[in-house]
């Protein structure tokens, strides 16, 4: 694993949905991603900031209040808060 960086099964763990719904918000833009060996990765700090995002919040259903709290908490503790 690249510091920093997810890859697309953990991104999809992260937010609690599915790994191909993490490939659908890549394929939209609505998630960067960098390829790197065949794979996508998404930076961490993207992840928590679509998790933040009051709007995608209210267009996913998956992704839980519990779930956006503990992203929220884990950037905080890895110093990614800016």
């Amino acid at each position: 694993m690249i510091e920093g960086w997810l890859d697309v099964r953990s991104a999809a763990i992260k937010l609690g949905i599915s790994i191909q719904a993490v490939h659908a918000l890549c394929d939209r833009g609505t998630l960067p991603f960098r390829y790197l060996g065949g794979r996508r990765f998404i930076k961490f700090e993207k992840l928590s900031e679509l998790a933040r995002d009051p709007g995608y919040q209210l267009r996913s259903r998956a992704l839980s209040k519990a779930k956006i709290r503990e992203l929220a908490g884990q950037e905080r503790m890895e110093g990614l808060d800016r």
